[in-house]
């Protein structure tokens, strides 16, 4: 697979160690060797060359997360280590800056907040921003945004807000199980796949029709469907009457889970209201975007 691609892209650059960084230049140089001959004229690739002569994009931030142990690649290109040659190759790439926040695109207070916690600055102002709400709190817990530090809280969180938000307003809760995909998945049996899905609450989908949302991916930001965008969920297309009659007569509170993964889940986000030149389907009294459900795209 690698011998016949040309661009390699690292994301969460900021992990990545320089010992790690060399073995990915000492890697890339071994495929740009074995790689046809026509492929290394066309695209100019060598062993001599720092990683093969393979184009190479590099993305993070490296104000976030660390690597795990040792100096991150920003330390190295500053300050070198002798004998490690990670600082030298990191002067040589050509330095792109996203400037437009899009975790809180059209909320200047927040793009301010976010800049602060990201530079480290941490102002009376910001924690005056703040708000610690409890369970008690109701409606302003449900709708608040939160923030943990694992997956594992975050999952948990997001099916505690689920029901929380059923119960208060007399809605039933939709899931539906992430199809599996893979040689590996394949190859699964009944009481492994049952176990996988217990164990991983990322692979079951969760709707409760109103209930707020986050968009987790960058689908298209010009309608305003961005990773950290607020959304709402305000449709589900079934293709099973079995399931839409379940739905249909669920109670307060109670699980449905769907026995196919239906084609689409709608939302709605703010930026919908205004966009020119595209026409929405109008999905109980709000223009809405349809995802995909067997993705990431929402939470």
């Amino acid at each position: 697979r690698y011998l016949r691609t040309v661009v390699f892209v690292i994301d969460e650059i900021s992990m990545v160690s320089p010992k790690l960084f060399d073995l990915v230049d000492s890697r890339l140089r071994v495929v740009a060797e074995c790689a046809p001959d026509s492929h290394r004229q066309a695209f100019g690739l060598d062993e001599n060359k720092h990683f093969g002569g393979h184009t190479v994009v590099l993305i993070g931030d490296f104000f976030q997360i660390p690597p795990v142990t040792g100096r991150s690649l920003l330390q190295e290109a500053l300050y070198p280590t002798d004998g490690c040659l990670a600082g030298h190759r990191m002067r040589e790439f050509s330095l792109a800056r996203l400037q437009q926040q899009m975790r809180a695109q059209g909320d200047a207070v927040q793009e301010g907040r976010v800049e602060q916690l990201r530079s480290g600055i941490v102002t009376q102002e910001l924690l005056d921003g703040i708000l610690h709400l409890t369970q008690d709190e109701g409606p302003d817990w449900i709708d608040a945004a939160h923030v943990v530090l694992t997956n594992d809280e975050r999952h948990s969180l997001n099916a505690t807000l689920a029901k929380a938000f059923a119960n208060g307003h007399g809605l039933p809760i939709i899931t539906w199980r992430k199809p599996l995909g893979g040689k590996v998945a394949d190859s699964l049996g009944l009481v492994e796949t049952e176990g996988l899905y217990l164990d991983n609450p990322a692979l079951t989908g969760v709707f409760v029709f109103g209930a707020p949302a986050m968009i987790t991916q960058n689908i298209n930001p010009a309608l305003g469907l961005s990773n950290g965008s607020d959304a709402r969920l305000v449709g589900i297309a079934c293709d099973c009457i079995v399931d839409s009659q379940a739905i249909a007569s669920a109670g307060c509170g109670e699980e449905v889970r769907l026995s196919k993964t239906q084609r689409y889940v709608y939302v709605n986000v703010p930026a919908l209201s205004v966009v020119v030149g595209v026409n929405f389907p109008d999905i109980n009294g709000y223009p809405a975007a349809p995802l995909e459900p067997r993705s990431d795209d929402f939470e």
